[in-house]
């Protein structure tokens, strides 16, 4: 689950350096063409316009995107631990009746039972 939370920092970065790449060859381009200066900022104006256009929803759908699989992870998470708690409590109540059944075994083989011969009056013919 931490490389989840990880890969929207890297994410981020890689769409931001992205992004300054293409200021840095935007500016690069206004030199080597000989562009006036007017017409250079002028153009980084309407890059950065465009940069924040397209790095909003881009990022946005990251975010997105990740959250979904980080509550994915979270409720799986979420099911094994109940899981795990409801197999811990079975396993309670299943010690809680074997313990039960020897004492009930125990208690029923310490009664006396008489014997018969000993009982019944001999008869004799």
């Amino acid at each position: 689950m931490n490389s989840l939370l990880l890969q929207l920092p890297f994410r981020a970065t890689v769409l931001s350096t992205l992004l300054a790449l293409l200021f840095i060859v935007m500016g690069t381009m206004t030199r080597i063409l000989d562009l006036s200066v007017e017409t250079g900022a002028y153009s980084v104006s309407i890059m950065s316009l465009v940069v924040v256009v397209f790095r909003i929803p881009v990022v946005t759908a990251i975010l997105f995107r990740s959250n979904e699989i980080n509550v994915a992870a979270s409720r799986e998470e979420e099911r094994e631990r109940k899981r795990e708690i409801e197999l811990k409590e079975a396993l309670a109540r299943r010690m809680v009746l074997r313990n039960k059944r020897e004492n009930l075994s125990v208690s029923a083989s310490a009664i006396p039972i008489p014997s018969l011969s000993n009982a019944l009056p001999t008869i004799e013919c």
